[in-house]
């Protein structure tokens, strides 16, 4: 409550966020914490059609260097590398 009073008689605002428009040449960025992306091929896949993103960087520690490479291949949408 005191902060609600706060924003209507301070003259405080909310921070809005960044903008919702794109520059021009501008690169969509994406960061993810997958933990277990193996099992999240599909929300993976969805986020970046979702959010148009040009490039989305990933931290999994579940993956090790010696897993099928079909297992690291599946979690990359088309067009993107892993």
């Amino acid at each position: 409550m005191f902060v609600t009073l706060l924003l209507l008689h301070a003259g405080v605002e909310v921070n809005p966020g960044p903008s919702a428009v794109t520059p021009l040449n501008g690169v969509d960025l994406g960061l993810l914490n997958a933990c277990a992306a193996v099992h999240k091929v599909a929300l993976i896949h969805d986020i970046v059609a979702d959010r148009s993103l040009d490039v989305l960087a990933m931290t999994e520690t579940w993956i090790t260097l010696d897993e099928p490479d079909a297992v690291k291949l599946d979690i990359a949408p088309r067009g993107f590398q892993v």
